[in-house]
């Protein structure tokens, strides 16, 4: 049973090594879950189902690729997708104990969100 001492538990963690930065990858990833049940069983399957289908994302990237997250977050719910990342940023600063990783995330989802945006506006 002690076959994973010294590593981390979850293998999306990225560059984000430490027991902390496990611990903030973990809120954020609980926080996005969250927010998305927030829209119901069928729409939250529905969106997951369409990330992963358009842009191959599966769940467990999201806290790895925060920018591609946002970007399909943009494509499919278009200006939709700043209210539904507002909430997810809300979630995840209620339930995080480090900001600073909170907000290097939301900066990268929000960024690709707003790029998108903009050259669909174009």
């Amino acid at each position: 049973m002690g076959g994973n001492e010294g590593q981390t538990e979850a293998p999306h963690c990225g560059s984000m090594g430490s027991p902390a930065q496990h611990t903030e990858v973990t809120v954020i990833a609980s926080s996005i879950d969250e927010t998305l049940s927030q829209l119901g069983d069928e729409s939250k399957r529905a969106l997951l189902f369409h990330i992963r289908a358009l842009f191959h994302l599966q769940q467990d990237d999201f806290t790895r690729e925060p920018g591609a997250f946002g970007k399909a977050l943009a494509r499919i719910l278009g200006r939709g997708a700043n209210t539904l990342e507002g909430a997810m940023v809300q979630q995840m600063e209620s339930s995080a104990a480090d900001q600073h990783e909170v907000e290097g995330f939301a900066l990268r989802m929000m960024a690709s969100t707003r790029l998108e945006l903009s050259t669909q506006a174009s």
